[in-house]
């Protein structure tokens, strides 16, 4: 029982400590973060997410739905500051991802300097070090102390990164194909919450092509992607659904009122104002 007892601490334990970059910078950005609205789009999205209205377009659907969660799931603190640590949160999970990402391609130097190295170990030092370096950089500690769409974009990108490596190193043929199935939804997602992602898109579609061109050819898979992707950019059906039970102008200059008009709901998505989604 004891034995048992030890071996169980010791998994816990080890479980832990490989989330001990997300606790750390956590942490770290909780101590900064912003006590109330700072600049930028800080406070109309702060607006937004707390009364489930909508912003400047395109929206930004996700993250006020997100946002509308952390208002309430955050039983303490004001509305700013528990937008704001939305922020901070993802901000920290995008470091998580990046440290196992680099902890796993680490693994290789490792074992060829190391003959003796467990497989996947890979070098904590520089994992860790490299992911610091990340999180403290002055432009991602900046944009993980206020309310800001940025740091859930990142945590998107790379959330796709660690499920395209997942796909790539997955030996079970009937299960490799879930994670392409969860970059597509993924991909879909990071479309509602920011349009940038959408750079990535070229470097998906060549990274898949390198690794496994059969794949853009078999109907199951390029279906079930087009489906998944498909459910995730369905967040934005929350924009004229939301016109429609209570259109009204929002303070930004922006008309909501018929954006359940398929003409305005297209335009407003692309940006249509500031000259569309490209410029």
């Amino acid at each position: 029982m004891l034995q048992k007892f030890k071996n169980y601490s010791k998994i816990i334990l080890t479980k832990i400590s490989a989330l001990l970059p997300f606790f750390a910078v956590y942490f770290v950005y909780i101590l900064t973060v912003f006590p109330t609205v700072q600049n930028e789009d800080s406070g109309e999205l702060i607006a937004s997410a707390v009364a489930l209205d909508i912003a400047h377009p395109p929206g930004y659907p996700l993250f006020i739905l997100v946002g509308k969660a952390f208002s309430f799931l955050v039983p303490f603190g004001n509305m700013a500051w528990r937008i704001n640590i939305m922020s901070a949160f993802f901000g920290a999970l995008t470091v998580q991802i990046i440290y196992t990402i680099l902890k796993h391609k680490t693994n290789g130097r490792e074992a060829i300097a190391h003959r003796g190295t467990p497989k996947g170990s890979g070098n904590d030092l520089i994992a860790f070090g490299a992911a610091l370096f990340y999180a403290f950089s002055n432009i991602i500690w900046g944009q993980s102390n206020r309310a800001e769409v940025y740091t859930l974009n990142t945590f998107f990108i790379a959330l796709i990164i660690y499920l395209l490596m997942k796909w790539h190193d997955e030996q079970k043929p009937q299960a490799k194909n879930k994670w392409l199935f969860l970059t597509a939804l993924a991909f879909g997602l990071g479309i509602g919450n920011h349009h940038s992602i959408l750079l990535a898109a070229p470097a998906i579609g060549i990274y898949v092509l390198i690794k496994n061109a059969k794949t853009v050819i078999n109907p199951k898979i390029v279906f079930g992607c087009v489906g998944l992707m498909a459910i995730g950019l369905s967040v934005y059906a929350y924009l004229p659904v939301r016109t429609y039970l209570a259109p009204y102008d929002n303070p930004a200059f922006i008309e909501h009122a018929g954006l359940y008009s398929w003409d305005k709901f297209i335009g407003f998505v692309n940006r249509k104002i500031y000259g569309g989604t490209v410029n």
